[in-house]
């Protein structure tokens, strides 16, 4: 997210109802490209807060605040904040 653009869409998820993954990672970044905020989101938590975009035929996400306090939601962020590249 930077002062220009400050964006919490994830990238374009494709078949979302079809389940292939259990727990989606988002991350938000700073301008720096430090970690801000980091999340597992469960399947359904992800399917109950995603919009189908038919022009594209995927789901769109939002990585909003309030996806942290949705059950199951695991918060991340201090563990990828302690991560060395």
């Amino acid at each position: 997210m930077t002062r220009h653009n400050p964006s919490r869409q994830l990238s374009a998820i494709r078949d979302l109802p079809g389940a292939h993954f259990d727990f989606p990672a988002g991350v938000l970044f700073a301008e720096d490209y430090t970690v801000k905020r980091a999340a597992l989101i469960p399947h359904a938590v992800a399917m109950e807060n995603a919009s189908f975009v038919e022009r594209t035929n995927s789901h769109r996400f939002l990585l909003r605040d309030e996806v942290w306090r949705a059950q199951g939601v695991r918060d991340a962020t201090m563990e990828l904040r302690g991560v060395n590249f």
